[in-house]
């Protein structure tokens, strides 16, 4: 068991910056994270804000268009919850295998993948004429806008154990659900990132 819930801190870029607002062409997003436990922890990233493909469209940033300093403005993004999992397989090698990531101390590790956020409008019950606005889904960015994104509050890391990788794995070919976790759930701190478009 690990003495104390381990410290985690985490950093966003995109590159290139600024990108096209356009979306013809997507930047990429990396999330650079390090560890200042004492100890080799793994995590599991497939519910976490470090599974970017996924994370991306669920419930875990903010964004919002501070063109304006005086007037910020939250945008409405456009999320989807996707299928629940009955659980993990931590079979080396396995289908899951990717999700298990060793975090050393002081030794940063990235994430990336393709950036992009869809909006939809705020909600309106009707518009001028009296119908019903359709619920559309529109592209995030204005050309020439800077925005500020950010991680939700309530991200956190369920599921991680001390230990490397190697360790916690099973065997190739064993399969086996996941082991209890090490402690409580790590609140990684995440720094915000200011991007821009043209």
């Amino acid at each position: 068991m690990a003495d104390q819930t381990p410290s985690i801190v985490a950093s966003m870029a995109i590159t290139p910056s600024p990108f096209p607002a356009s979306g013809e062409s997507k930047p990429n997003i990396t999330l650079t994270v390090t560890s200042h436990h004492s100890e080799p922890i793994t995590i599991l990233t497939y519910t976490t804000i470090f599974n970017l493909e996924a994370s991306l469209f669920r419930s875990n940033f903010t964004c919002r268009d501070i063109s304006n300093p005086d007037d910020p403005k939250p945008m409405h993004i456009d999320y989807t919850h996707g299928p629940r999992r009955p659980g993990f397989n931590r079979e080396s090698g396995g289908p899951d295998d990717q999700y298990f990531v060793t975090l050393e101390p002081m030794v940063p590790v990235t994430f990336t993948s393709l950036f992009w956020l869809q909006v939809t409008p705020w909600p309106e019950e009707e518009d001028e004429d009296g119908e019903e606005v359709e619920d559309i889904r529109i592209p995030a960015f204005l050309p020439g806008h800077t925005y500020q994104l950010g991680a939700k509050d309530n991200v956190v890391i369920r599921d991680w154990w001390v230990g490397r990788k190697d360790q916690i794995m099973s065997p190739p070919g064993q399969k086996a659900n996941t082991k209890k976790s090490s402690g409580s759930p790590i609140a990684p701190a995440i720094e915000d990132l200011i991007f821009h478009t043209v």
